[in-house]
């Protein structure tokens, strides 16, 4: 066996392995006197069928795959002892390919394309201006937060007049666009302000007109409305008619000693004083995944044009255009190939960080990750509820079961390896912290998206009039 390495242009190599009937025959042979040991063919006893019929019927099929185990064996072999990092996996290239097992060629030589991982280091000290930006709860979010826990905790009663905050169960009755009716609930905070309105005052078994599409918050509120998933709401009734069948009224609970021991049984929160420190810690709590998306976004982008990072491009788009046909072709690589070129880049920074900073994820981190996750979902992200024994115990298990499931694990290696790589970037770049409201935070992050919307745009005009 001889393997050649030739390198053929910038972070761009082909390596060639050479294989004669020495390298493979053995392995062929013992696969043959195994089929031969195994068959079982009509005027043959079990295991007695002769050799050259069974070299007849599988010996060029049993050298191909024995060829192809050596080949992808040694490869794999070679590039692992030479310490080569590549990009994507090797391309076969068939049109170098020697020898034809059909032919009853005994010589073979196959050849593969790497796409070789750029060498470049990241100098953060070239980093300028990077904010956190950190959204601190107005008084109009507390408030509104108390006021939902209040009617949390409130007490239900049957009304016979519609006001502000009340749920109705209504039937949706079969007419205009829906063929037959059906029962639901209807929240008037789902409603938007100046529809609520139409629906005040209303009284039990009065009868309604709402167009769906226009009376809701959002897209959320109206699938829910409807029982159907946010991506089949273009399919959705819009006119309908309603009949009111009940009204549910919430009692607001008093802010009292009884609310506080109530909602916060742990007994951290015990005023009003502490109830709006705890609302606030929440609420800010609870933007801290998106204020940490922000700054990553910002500081990769940075990174981006601060480090020459030169990549194979023309092995990428063979690559793509080989083994992503369905999405890349040789008339649309050109066209697609700055987005995929920007993602790669920001794949190997990340690699890079998560090398240098010798970050690691253990299974113990990843079980107390899913046990977050499970706590999060039941008894949301603030820190009033403390779980009892039992309950540890049950969201453990319930833990250690979603930890069995591989895309579970997948799923939450990737969040945690986040979190690592963007305290890393925090821990190097020290940014300025800015405290600012959630309206300036949206702010900002539209003001990012349609600067990005319009590069992309410009680039992709500029292409235009070059082509």
């Amino acid at each position: 066996m001889n393997i050649l390495r030739e390198n053929i242009e910038q972070l761009n190599d082909i390596i060639t392995i050479e294989i004669s009937s020495e390298d493979y025959r053995e392995k062929v042979e013992k696969s043959l006197k195994e089929l031969k040991r195994k068959a079982n063919l009509p005027g043959f006893r079990a295991g007695h069928v002769p050799m050259g019929m069974i070299n007849k019927m599988y010996g060029k099929s049993v050298t191909a795959e024995e060829i192809s185990k050596i080949i992808n064996d040694n490869l794999l072999n070679y590039i692992k002892e030479n310490n080569i990092n590549i990009i994507f996996e090797p391309l076969a290239m068939p049109d170098k390919t020697k020898g034809d097992i059909y032919n009853n060629d005994q010589a073979f030589s196959f050849s593969f394309e790497l796409g070789l991982y750029p060498e470049f280091q990241i100098d953060y000290s070239k980093l300028k201006d990077i904010t956190y930006l950190k959204v601190i709860a107005d008084e109009k979010q507390i408030e509104k937060e108390i006021h939902d826990l209040q009617h949390r905790m409130g007490k239900f009663s049957s009304t016979e007049e519609v006001v502000k905050d009340d749920m109705l169960l209504v039937t949706v009755l079969a007419e205009g666009d829906i063929k037959e009716e059906f029962t639901a609930n209807l929240l008037l905070n789902y409603i938007k302000e100046d529809k609520l309105k139409d629906i005040i005052g209303k009284k039990v078994k009065d009868t309604l007109e709402i167009n769906t599409k226009e009376i809701f918050k959002s897209d959320y509120e109206r699938a829910t409305f409807l029982k159907t998933k946010v991506d089949d709401l273009d399919k959705a009734p819009e006119n309908i008619s309603l009949r009111i069948d009940a009204i549910h009224h919430i009692e607001p609970a008093a802010i009292d000693d009884d609310f506080f021991e109530k909602a916060f049984p742990n007994k951290e929160v015990t005023d009003e004083k502490s109830l709006r420190k705890h609302v606030a810690e929440n609420i800010e709590l609870s933007h801290e995944r998106d204020e940490k998306t922000v700054f990553r976004l910002n500081a990769m982008k940075q990174i981006m044009e601060t480090t020459k990072i030169d990549l194979p491009d023309n092995f990428i788009k063979r690559y793509l255009t080989d083994t992503q046909s369905e999405h890349y072709t040789s008339e649309n690589i050109e066209e697609k190939y700055a987005e995929v070129k920007e993602s790669i880049i920001q794949q190997l920074i990340e690699d890079t960080i998560t090398k240098e900073s010798n970050l690691h994820i253990d299974k113990t981190e990843i079980i107390q990750y899913i046990k977050d996750y499970i706590i999060n979902s039941y008894f949301g992200t603030g820190k009033q509820h403390t779980l009892t024994p039992e309950e540890d115990e049950q969201v453990t298990k319930m833990a250690n079961d979603m930890a069995s499931k591989e895309d579970n694990v997948k799923n939450a290696y990737t969040n945690i390896l986040n979190e690592k790589i963007i305290a890393e970037l925090i821990k190097q770049i020290n940014p300025k912290i800015k405290r600012v409201s959630f309206e300036a935070f949206i702010d900002s992050f539209n003001d990012d998206s349609k600067k990005k919307k319009e590069k992309k745009t410009k680039e992709k005009k500029e292409s235009t009039t070059k082509e």
